[in-house]
């Protein structure tokens, strides 16, 4: 009886002594496994297919006027690359607050998820004979210019030349003059409207909200 405790006790003394060994191992390896994911994801200098990559996406950024952007790319070949471009904010009031820069492990906010569900939408639409992609922007919105000329699908593809809303104007309005004031779709599109336009329908890309948004009142 005395043989059998003892040795049921030396068992315990046994677990206890490698459990916590073992888990330190799993840990260590873990931690080992997660920094060279780490490694992998953040692309080092010496790496051309990054840098080139980064040198891309800082350009369509800049020419886009978009503050930030992140991507990844990953194949069998080169791994994983993650690369952040711009800020995760960009002030308009430096005395108050301060840029934030964009790193690749950042939380984006992703109010713009919407985007996808009205594309999606308009193309259901159209699926249903409800609307054709040709149709033009007039049967809704005389006041933008070139409205005769901008379809659908320019609307879809960002290729419609409708400005941004966020005029300087705009911009100090809702967030210095009268912040508690909420603004409507029709009144952010007659902004935009009263801006002109970018480019003619159709010859160029340019990314602007209001695409999203009229395409919103239309449905």
């Amino acid at each position: 009886m005395i043989q059998t405790q003892n040795k049921k006790h030396r068992q315990v003394i046994t677990v206890r002594l490698v459990l916590p060994v073992f888990c330190l191992f799993v840990l260590f390896a873990t931690a080992c496994s997660l920094e060279t994911l780490a490694d992998r994801a953040v692309a080092p200098e010496s790496d051309t297919t990054a840098i080139e990559l980064h040198a891309a996406l800082d350009k369509w950024r800049e020419s886009e006027l978009i503050t930030g952007a992140s991507m990844s790319v990953s194949n069998s070949e080169i791994g994983q690359i993650s690369l952040a471009s711009g800020h995760a904010s960009l002030t308009i009031d430096p005395e108050r607050f301060s840029d934030d820069p964009l790193t690749i492990d950042r939380p984006m906010f992703m109010g713009d998820i919407t985007h996808v569900l009205v594309a999606a939408t308009i193309v259901e639409l159209s699926k249903a004979n409800m609307l054709r992609l040709d149709q033009t922007s007039d049967t809704w919105f005389t006041q933008i210019q070139n409205s005769n000329q901008i379809t659908i699908r320019n609307l879809l593809e960002h290729r419609s030349g409708v400005p941004v809303f966020y005029t300087q104007e705009f911009l100090d309005d809702i967030y210095e003059n009268q912040p508690d004031v909420a603004r409507y779709p029709d009144q952010v599109i007659n902004v935009a409207a009263a801006e002109g336009s970018f480019f003619d329908p159709g010859t160029k890309y340019g990314y602007s909200k209001t695409n999203l948004i009229i395409l919103g009142r239309i449905i």
